[in-house]
């Protein structure tokens, strides 16, 4: 349904419903139709220049060295879209989605929600979080800890800019530095200051190598400790009970508890309600579920139906845009993600447990993969059993759904196929993963004999 779904939206231009689809319910984007075309050939085809334009910017992939390149450029509607996909490259080239954390980092940046700091620097002020900056600069937290510390507004005299003082924020949300060249001093002058001095050295390597530069943007990854000082600042949120570390700093600047199970996890607003709509909603509407701690000054939030467990990782991935995951808690994990609405988090538990599947418990995880709107990996399933049909077409579990599936449709009376056999038909006859295609074929149809049903 969502396949029908994702190709209808296409041909319609509902870039609204194709969002939906998209960053809800991942759907993948190059699939095929029955005649060999793609998503992103019925938005050309059709004209609709804000769908294909979405498509490219989530990894629609368009070679011009292949067949479907030339045709999506050869069916452009308009010269428009055809300018777009020569424009956008991706006739040369694979764009790269910009992923959700650094998206995250950079809204909460450029906005001042649960912000407890701004700087003043020529009549501009510029909204800041003490726990990332603390996090990420020596500099920032023993300025936070002493001459600071009862502060919420700095104002600098102007021995550097504003811009130059937004670059070096940057860099501390994202890791990344853009700023215009006039800024170069000031930018390498603060950054010096704050302990970073190795990114003026990358810029004055940069300009070197390209002297007629009017604006820099690096990625220092390689330099960038990003991760491992959001991953630190993870960890200063646990209980101690669930730190496996030695000498981890207690969380600071904590603005929210969260009490699981008796246990109390200290923690930012600005990522757990930035990173998460659940909670943005528990707490700024008050629900039943938070409290406010007058001792310590805090809001506290009481979740129920999850173990403290399952919330370290929720809490990692909400933190550091990874979480650590094994068969042993991956299917509680999942249930915690799905209810607290974090889909990304849910495409990291179906990864593992598409490397754990089994003839066993392929079945299982297919019910779970439709329960949790994870096609991607319900297709994984049904190409599984494909390739092993011989083992999987006599479990009782698998009789068990192609009955469940044929009972469903007769009830909508839509189509007269089955939805699992009409897959794992699918991936027989097109996947080159699946051999014997015509004894497994042939098994479909002894089966389907033998529970008297059509498909």
């Amino acid at each position: 349904m969502d396949k029908y779904e994702l190709f209808l939206s296409c041909r319609k231009g509902d870039v609204r419903r194709l969002r939906y689809l998209v960053e809800q319910k991942d759907v993948d984007l190059n699939v095929r139709d029955k005649w060999d075309c793609t998503p992103l050939y019925y938005a050309c085809l059709c004209g609709h220049y804000d769908t294909v334009l979405y498509l490219l910017e989530n990894g629609a992939c368009c070679d011009s060295e292949t067949f479907d390149g030339e045709r999506c450029l050869y069916g452009a509607l308009t010269e428009e879209i055809y300018h777009l996909l020569r424009n956008f490259q991706v006739v040369t080239s694979k764009l790269i989605k910009r992923d959700e954390f650094s998206e995250f980092l950079r809204r909460a940046l450029e906005t001042d929600d649960y912000c407890d700091m701004h700087f003043v620097v020529q009549k501009v002020q510029l909204f800041a979080h003490r726990c990332i900056l603390a996090a990420r600069s020596e500099f920032f937290k023993n300025a936070f800890d002493e001459e600071w510390r009862n502060l919420t507004s700095i104002r600098f005299t102007e021995y550097f800019t504003a811009a130059a003082l937004k670059g070096v924020l940057h860099y501390m949300y994202t890791g990344e530095v853009e700023l215009n060249i006039r800024d170069k001093d000031d930018f390498i002058f603060l950054a010096n200051h704050i302990g970073c001095s190795y990114l003026g050295n990358e810029i004055e390597k940069l300009l070197k190598k390209r002297k007629n530069l009017q604006a820099i943007s690096v990625e220092p990854k390689q330099y960038s400790s990003l991760s491992q000082d959001f991953h630190t600042l993870f960890l200063s949120t646990l209980p101690e009970k669930f730190l496996v570390v030695d000498h981890v700093c207690k969380s600071q600047y904590v603005d929210v508890h969260v009490s699981v199970k008796g246990y109390i996890f200290t923690c930012h607003k600005i990522f757990i309600c930035g990173r998460c709509d659940y909670f943005k909603a528990l707490i700024s509407d008050h629900f039943s579920e938070t409290y406010k701690d007058n001792v310590k000054r805090v809001q506290v939030v009481e979740l129920h139906d999850i173990s403290p467990e399952v919330f370290v990782s929720v809490l990692q991935y909400i933190y550091t845009y990874t979480a650590d995951l094994s068969p042993s808690n991956i299917f509680e994990v999942l249930h915690a993600s799905d209810m607290f609405l974090l889909p990304g988090l849910k495409r990291l538990c179906a990864v593992t447990v598409k490397e754990n599947l089994t003839v066993d418990n392929v079945v299982e995880v297919t019910k779970l993969a439709r329960l949790y709107n994870l096609p991607r990996l319900e297709t994984h399933c049904t190409e599984y059993m494909a390739i092993h049909l011989e083992k999987v077409i006599h479990e009782p579990n698998f009789i068990h759904l192609v009955h469940s599936d044929a009972h469903e449709i007769q009830q909508r009376q839509e189509t007269d196929t089955i939805p699992v056999i009409d897959d794992i038909r699918y991936h027989i006859e097109s996947c080159v993963h699946v051999s014997s295609s015509k004894e497994k074929l042939a098994l479909i149809d002894k089966l389907l004999a033998v529970l008297e049903l059509e498909a």
